[in-house]
């Protein structure tokens, strides 16, 4: 798996003003936090804190600190790893990789050609080998696909669970003498 890339345009750290009252709503002015330590974890409470994580310049780092302007540089979290949630001294909040579109479309991708492939598969040619242990065939699978049935003796034709005729070819391994 890869590292995904997090801290985008919209991640502050952001504390709480002074009270304010506009219109009929009270709340308070939102302050950006520079130079904030945030810690990363697997859950929103408890968990285990993820330290494996890179700066840009793939330098190892444990935590990541706000900048001047209170924002989340960017920086590389843990193999494989597309949420985290982050913890900047009060209540833990769920971060995405801002690159996890990519991941999604490369799934997407990889779908598709599995698909593709069991399409092919699905259309393909199969077998059916003699049971030499029970001197037996085996039941003929059910679907439509033919099959090459393959064995010393010539197995039934039709019934459910023998060979289709004119469908399926038998094959006789048995060297002639």
């Amino acid at each position: 798996m890869a590292r995904q890339l997090f801290g985008g345009i919209g991640d502050y750290v952001v504390v709480p003003g002074d009270a304010v009252t506009v219109g009929d709503v009270d709340g308070f002015q939102t302050v950006l936090a520079p130079g904030v330590v945030v810690s990363f974890y697997n859950a929103a409470a408890a968990g285990t804190q993820y330290t494996d994580l890179l700066d840009l310049s793939n330098t190892p780092i444990t935590t990541v600190t706000t900048t001047a302007d209170g924002a989340l540089p960017q920086f590389w979290g843990p193999d494989g790893v597309t949420r985290m949630y982050a913890e900047a001294g009060g209540e833990r909040r769920a971060v995405t990789a801002i690159d996890a579109g990519d991941v999604v479309t490369d799934l997407r991708a990889t779908v598709q050609s599995l698909q593709e492939t069991v399409s092919l598969l699905s259309n393909s040619v199969g077998t059916v080998r003699y049971d030499a242990g029970t001197s037996s065939w085996p039941e003929r699978p059910d679907d439509s696909r033919t099959y090459l049935w393959i064995g010393p003796t010539a197995p039934s034709i039709g019934g459910g669970t023998g060979m289709v005729d004119g469908v399926d070819l038998w094959i006789n391994p048995t060297p002639v003498t």
